[in-house]
């Protein structure tokens, strides 16, 4: 069985499922409170077109 095979498989058996959630826990729990957030940021939107103008 091939390495990505084998990840394939650990991936449909849901193994990454419960390390992942740990480590999001961790990853709020540890963040500071004035990180800003996804909804906050000043990335444009999605759909946005930037037009070429130097």
């Amino acid at each position: 069985m091939t390495r990505w095979r084998r990840l394939a498989a650990w991936n449909e058996a849901g193994v990454w499922d419960q390390p992942h959630a740990v480590l999001l826990k961790k990853a709020n729990r540890t963040a500071p409170a004035w990180a800003p957030s996804a909804e906050s940021s000043n990335a444009p939107s999605p759909g946005f077109t930037a037009s070429a103008t130097y």
